[in-house]
């Protein structure tokens, strides 16, 4: 089960996100000239187990990069993007069981201009934890 295509059909469909981003909602980090955009990857990912076995729930990190030429509109994005997840549960993205999603740190950043060509990029990265089901691993008797 992959949470990422799930997890991008989901925030498309928000309309806030939609409105402000477009198609312009990434899942792998990119590089592009058409602002603003976010981009989203998982960091990691770990099993929950008991003293058995795997008990079928885990727990993936992942980390949201808001990329914008001014701070209001990036600032509305995140605003869109932790409305939208922080405290989300029991939901099903695509054919992933969500239990839970729950922010855990935002950062704001300005990325200089290397030249003077161009603007400087205001960022703003977001972390959430999503608690979702996986397949249990089955092992022979022994």
């Amino acid at each position: 089960m992959n949470l990422r295509p799930g997890l991008r059909q989901y925030l498309y469909g928000l309309p806030s996100i939609r409105g402000l981003v477009g198609a312009r909602l990434h899942s792998e980090v990119v590089l592009s000239d058409e602002f603003p955009y976010v981009t989203f990857e998982r960091t990691s990912q770990g099993p929950d187990h008991h003293l058995n076995s795997a008990t079928g729930l885990t727990s993936s990190s992942w980390r949201f990069d808001i990329f914008s030429l001014n701070i209001r509109t990036a600032e509305l994005i995140g605003e869109a993007l932790r409305s939208g997840l922080d405290g989300l549960k029991h939901t099903t993205m695509r054919d992933v069981d969500v239990r839970w999603v729950g922010m855990t740190d935002q950062r704001d950043d300005f990325i200089p201009a290397t030249d003077g060509s161009e603007p400087g990029i205001f960022t703003i990265s977001q972390d959430y934890d999503i608690w979702h089901r996986e397949s249990v691993p089955v092992f022979p008797a022994v």
